[in-house]
């Protein structure tokens, strides 16, 4: 938080036009932050990504901020109901299990690190309690907040010539941002194969290309898994070239596309070597950018307008772990009424 300094002492400084404050803490993306001439511009209308993530880290701060406070408060009124409460004591299993399950093998031994391991988890345990304490002094009107979150960050991004499957026209759609090299993009396709298990009856599923300039075949890789989908092959070039990320040179490329069968194999090649859909890969970086994607693999989940060819939706970054892909998809899919 302390890089929003600048920000709060360069507006006491401003000694410009004063808008008035809203009425709530914090401003909501109604909020008027000012006028051009008749022109009314709200929070929505200038907010980025960057912007979004400072207004939620603000009130993720003020709010544990509140709650400590407002439990403080409440333990010099009654320190019988509100007090620190008898944890139970960490028993050595539960630092074994800790250790072996997050591999901290590599930073030390259990012996080492085990002291360290009891005090995390103590202090866990007591954010525990105190949470449960917060949330029923809220239930019972002890406490009262006038806090609310930002809403998620609502972002617009055409499909064009995504790859598309599972349901191709479903209302909810998971559009991939990836990279052939990227070690993360890798680890995250068995979670995207499960969910289109579990989804592909509901949801879209599409796929864009986002090579990162480090990457050095990267980009003809993505070329490549386009001239394999011009014959009907992408998801077979698609799944070999995360086997084998390490050795994407043009000349491996066309023996990929030899090994998955592709039928004309002479067309492959012309056009892997004239570059052909080297646009179709600039315009993916180029709609990934103006979205938000910044790394790999990225993740826009919404609401999908099959006619329009137009997503709505949330920004998800990395190889998230398969409870966070379920979890928005939930909630569109909820949204949407299926």
């Amino acid at each position: 938080m302390k890089s929003l300094l600048p920000l709060f002492l360069g507006a006491a400084l401003f000694t410009g036009p004063v808008v008035a404050a809203p009425a709530d803490p914090l401003p909501t993306a109604e909020t008027a932050i000012g006028e051009v001439g008749a022109t009314v511009i709200r929070l929505e209308d200038i907010e980025t990504g960057e912007i979004h993530k400072l207004r939620s880290q603000l009130h993720e701060a003020i709010e544990q901020a509140f709650r400590t406070q407002a439990l403080n408060e409440l333990r010099e009124r009654d320190p019988a109901k509100y007090g620190s409460g008898d944890q139970a004591a960490i028993t050595e299993a539960q630092i074994a299990s800790f250790y072996q399950s997050n591999e901290l093998s590599k930073r030390g031994t259990i012996e080492q690190l085990g002291p360290q391991i009891r005090s995390y988890l103590e202090a866990l345990q007591q954010a525990m309690h105190d949470d449960r304490l917060y949330r029923d002094a809220l239930a019972r009107g002890e406490i009262k907040t006038s806090l609310a979150a930002p809403l998620a960050l609502l972002i617009k991004a055409p499909v064009e010539t995504a790859y598309l499957y599972g349901k191709r026209d479903g209302q909810v759609m998971l559009l991939e941002f990836s990279d052939f090299q990227c070690p993360y993009c890798q680890r995250v396709q068995p979670v995207l194969k499960r969910l289109l298990q579990q989804y592909g009856d509901r949801v879209a599923f599409g796929y864009r290309h986002f090579p990162l300039d480090f990457h050095n075949d990267a980009d003809s890789a993505a070329i490549a898994n386009e001239c394999a989908r011009e014959q009907g092959k992408f998801t077979e070039m698609h799944d070999q070239l995360y086997k084998q990320q390490r050795n994407q040179s043009v000349g491996e490329l066309k023996a990929i596309a030899k090994k998955i069968a592709i039928a004309d194999l002479k067309k492959f090649d012309s056009c892997l070597d004239s570059e052909k859909y080297r646009p179709l890969v600039a315009r993916d970086i180029e709609v990934g950018k103006a979205a938000g994607i910044t790394g790999t693999p990225g993740f826009i989940i919404g609401r999908y307008d099959a006619k329009k060819g137009l997503l709505e939706g949330e920004l998800l970054s990395g190889a998230q772990p398969e409870a966070a892909f379920k979890q928005m998809l939930e909630k569109y899919l909820g949204s949407s009424g299926q």
